[in-house]
């Protein structure tokens, strides 16, 4: 890995060229949990898709403790069969909540507000299935805490620009730009990666929706005219 790289200075040029506006953002007055959730919602995904993805689990569930004791299947139906990643995501999502439960007798991360950052986001790295930008747009938005949250489509799309180095995985592209930006442009910078990474990354759906099966023991018209015609003297 070539250490030629200055960071901070490809970032802020990457920054200055990007001129997309972020997406409409609802989730500022969410508790920590509900800021988990969106943020599981976000990750390699759209504001838009998350913002409805959030609404269907609130209007579906009677709270997170039901939405994480719902079988697998229901969980990626509330999300939505085409949903980015549905699979992957609703695997992750249940496990992380129901080891929150099992931690925190609830489905609450409000405990986390009494700890040190430091301690907050390390707990949150060590739920089962976490995920780097889960954690870290859960710490900048919910603690205030300096973070720059980083998914797989935009660690792609900064590896392209030269602002990362090959061989660089999320976990340490997070920690390259936590250093290279300062704790107040924190929000700033993860508006405008999320806002450029939504219009020039793409998302890839892992389960197609059901198609329909012709019922067992029945012909096609095609095949039944055959046969009748078979028949006729």
């Amino acid at each position: 890995m070539s250490a030629a790289i200055n960071h901070a200075e490809q970032l802020n040029r990457l920054l200055k060229k990007i001129s997309r506006k972020p997406g409409a953002d609802h989730s500022s007055d969410f508790d920590p949990v509900d800021q988990f959730v969106y943020a599981s919602l976000l990750w390699n995904s759209t504001h838009t898709k998350a913002g409805s993805a959030f609404k269907r689990i609130k209007t579906s569930t009677v709270d997170y403790n039901d939405f994480r004791v719902g079988a697998y299947e229901e969980i990626i139906s509330v999300l939505g069969e085409r949903y980015p990643r549905v699979s992957h995501r609703a695997e992750r999502l249940r496990a992380s909540l129901n080891d929150i439960y099992g931690r925190q007798h609830a489905v609450s991360l409000d405990s986390l507000g009494q700890m040190g950052k430091r301690e907050a986001r390390a707990f949150l790295d060590s739920l089962d299935g976490a995920i780097p930008f889960v954690t870290a747009r859960v710490m900048l938005v919910s603690f205030d805490a300096h973070a720059v949250p980083i998914d797989e489509r935009t660690h792609g799309l900064l590896l392209a620009e030269g602002v990362i180095e090959e061989g660089v995985d999320i976990p340490r592209a997070i920690g390259i730009l936590e250093r290279a930006v300062k704790a107040a442009d924190g929000p700033m910078v993860h508006e405008k990666l999320q806002a450029w990474s939504e219009h020039n990354g793409k998302t890839k759906t892992t389960a197609k929706p059901a198609t329909k099966k012709k019922p067992a023991g029945k012909k096609t018209a095609s095949k039944a005219s055959k046969d009748r015609a078979k028949a006729t003297p």
